[in-house]
């Protein structure tokens, strides 16, 4: 389960931002309201992801060696990975948008942002993510009701008049 589901638990934001500026401006932003985690490359956030599983990635596209977006697609890729990733982007490409939420991207926020709308962003993703969560679990009761009565349907004894 993520930790979105846990009440005593802030949510997990994996910061994934190559400037080392800019990531320390985005740690200070996020880290009265969530649990942030920083990386400066694709590489350490694939590791980190895995190891760590956040409840949303806040990625930059312009990373050395492996993109955002290719972070983004090769995290898709295998199709068990679903945490959510709000794209950062200093570019205005809308065909480059179009892109990254065909790739599974959530939303995206153009540098430079105010700091109030990404974290209304966040909000608003991670409050998907908690509703997800609370259907999976009321999903996972009723299957696990309807075998209880299923297995009760299937071990009565039926008594017919002979």
């Amino acid at each position: 389960m993520s930790s979105t589901g846990a009440a005593h638990e802030l949510p997990l934001v994996l910061v994934v931002e190559d400037d080392p500026a800019v990531r320390a401006v985005l740690v200070a932003m996020l880290v009265e309201d969530y649990r942030v985690v920083a990386v400066p490359s694709a590489e350490a956030a694939f590791e980190a992801a895995d190891q760590l599983a956040p409840d949303l990635i806040l990625c930059d596209l312009a990373l050395p060696g492996v993109s955002g977006e290719e972070l983004l697609q090769r995290l898709r890729r295998n199709g068990t990975f679903d945490t959510p990733m709000l794209v950062v982007t200093g570019s205005n490409d809308a065909a480059q948008r179009v892109r990254l939420l065909r790739s599974g991207a959530v939303d995206f926020v153009t540098k430079p942002f105010l700091p109030d709308e990404l974290r209304a962003r966040i909000d608003n993703v991670l409050a998907g993510r908690l509703d997800l969560d609370r259907l999976r679990e009321r999903v996972e009761a009723a299957q696990a009701l309807a075998a209880q009565l299923q297995h009760a349907l299937d071990s009565r004894v039926v008594i017919e008049p002979a």
